[in-house]
């Protein structure tokens, strides 16, 4: 009969436990339940907890919701006006001014 009332007992402890943990392992350990724990970010994206849930922070060249989308930043789809060259880099490009234009784009006088 003791060990009925110990069996009981524990189970009603462990109830009650649980009421205030989001969610026990089977160790009594508790388990990550953050919206990180399922690895969501892609293409080498890092898994950042916010208030409401979480977000995915992309690395270069990367966007969206789980950075899974590539950016396509080539000399391709860039156009360096006012005579600039474009100059592909290893993360992105980079537009080479003429003389008396500056900027990321050589939109600039300078």
């Amino acid at each position: 009969m003791a060990q009925v009332f110990n069996l009981i007992f524990i189970f009603y402890v462990s109830i009650k436990l649980a009421e205030d943990v989001t969610a026990m392992t089977m160790t009594g350990e508790p388990e990550d339940v953050s919206g990180c724990n399922s690895n969501p970010c892609q293409n080498g994206g890092l898994c950042q907890e916010t208030d409401e849930n979480y977000m995915c922070i992309c690395p270069p060249k990367q966007q969206g919701e789980y950075c899974e989308k590539h950016v396509l930043l080539n000399c391709d789809y860039v156009t360096c006006p006012n005579g600039g060259t474009c100059v592909e880099t290893a993360e992105s490009f980079k537009c080479v001014c003429p003389p008396g234009y500056t900027g990321p784009y050589c939109d600039m006088p300078s």
